[in-house]
């Protein structure tokens, strides 16, 4: 049946594909990969660094929140992690960090 005016639609955004949405249990039962990023930047991004503008600005909340340099902040620039390496002689002095991919800071 159609969903009317008002009425909540239960859906889930699935990663891989042109129309990525689905019905929960069908998201279970096929194994569909949960599009995680989309919902931590539509969903959850917003309502957090309004909550942190209280004490800091939005630029600053987004860089310290969300990794991104102040240049990219807003933008919608994607984030690459760099990893640690686990052994070896330099393991110990190098730290793991986060790379705009836009500017690359």
């Amino acid at each position: 049946a159609a969903a009317k005016a008002g009425e909540r639609v239960q859906f889930i955004r699935y990663s891989g594909g042109a129309e990525n949405i689905e019905d929960p249990l069908q998201v279970l039962d096929k194994g569909l990969p949960i599009d995680y990023e989309w919902y931590l930047t539509n969903q959850l991004k917003q309502p957090i660094l309004k909550l942190f503008e209280m004490v800091m600005s939005k630029t600053d909340a987004e860089r310290k929140l969300f990794s991104l340099s102040a240049r990219c902040a807003g933008t919608g620039a994607k984030v690459k992690q760099q990893h640690k390496p686990q052994n070896g002689m330099m393991a110990r002095f190098v730290t793991a960090a986060a790379r705009c991919l836009s500017c690359n800071e």
